[in-house]
């Protein structure tokens, strides 16, 4: 067959395959769509940190001054101390009334200024020969106290206190000097001996007064009591209302000058609690003043 003859063979059979396409209904498949990714926010970009040369940091390089250094402060020299001579306005009142209930503080409490007194009374009473001994310090219920007591046998130039007495020390002080510029004088002139003993009728005793609730000064050790006086040749004169002349004389001259450095004075006449002896203390009174009868 030539090639002539088959082409219009070939064009016929394209046309029935045709015919038979347009025929036939077409199936149209949904186009698959792909899932959508979820939508996320853009992470900032990270920028790399610039690269720096290797330095040292701002702080090392920079100069760090040093303070100067300053001179030591001159240590002041203490001022030299002056001595003036106390009045006696400044001393301790402890002369005129230690251990008394009523009294400041430092009478009858322990601290430094009471003991300090102590010690420097205590010393006043060996230079000028006073016999004594320390006691432990007193403290009743009652209210009877003394700081410092001292057990006193003897005054000094030879005048014992017989039986021995407790008492503050500015008492022992009172008394001794008392004793010694006074009376053994006064004893000297009017019967021709000087004093040797002095009989102790009472020195501490926690009582009152007698007819009060009121504490006596005995209670304090800061009074005594003097039933009689012995001379160094054994003339004894008893403290009580008497007819003789010396007797009365040296006993008068004794009332009268102890009104000053005692604070308190009473004996014969006085009142009857005082009929036979001399009551000595050294209560503060106001103003320095004086009891004396």
């Amino acid at each position: 067959m030539t090639i002539v003859k088959c082409v219009p063979l070939i064009a016929a059979s394209l046309l029935v395959l045709a015919g038979d396409a347009d025929a036939r209904p077409l199936s149209v498949q949904p186009p698959v769509s792909a899932p959508i990714p979820p939508v996320r926010p853009e992470a900032p970009a990270v920028r790399p940190a610039p690269i720096v040369p290797d330095e040292k940091p701002d702080f090392e390089s920079r100069e760090i001054p040093v303070p100067e250094s300053r001179p030591e402060p001159e240590q002041q020299q203490p001022a030299p101390k002056t001595t003036t001579q106390e009045t006696p306005s400044q001393k301790p009142a402890i002369r005129e009334s230690v251990g008394r209930h009523n009294a400041p503080a430092y009478e009858t409490a322990e601290d430094p200024q009471q003991r300090a007194a102590d010690n420097a009374c205590q010393q006043e009473l060996r230079s000028i020969g006073v016999i004594f001994e320390s006691q432990a310090p007193i403290s009743e219920a009652a209210g009877c106290k003394i700081a410092a007591p001292l057990s006193v046998s003897a005054l000094g130039s030879g005048i014992s206190l017989q039986p021995a007495g407790v008492m503050n020390c500015a008492m022992a002080d009172t008394t001794a000097k008392f004793a010694r510029s006074v009376i053994s004088p006064l004893a000297k002139s009017i019967y021709g001996s000087e004093l040797a003993t002095m009989a102790n009728a009472s020195t501490y005793v926690c009582r009152p007064r007698n007819g009060t609730s009121k504490l006596s000064e005995h209670a304090f050790g800061n009074a005594l009591d003097i039933a009689r006086f012995t001379l160094a040749d054994g003339t004894a004169i008893d403290v009580a209302a008497t007819e003789d002349e010396k007797d009365s004389k040296f006993l008068d001259g004794i009332r009268k000058a102890a009104c000053g450095p005692f604070k308190t004075v009473l004996g014969p006449g006085s009142d009857a609690d005082h009929a036979t002896h001399f009551h000595l203390d050294l209560a503060p009174r106001r103003n320095g003043g004086t009891f004396c009868q």
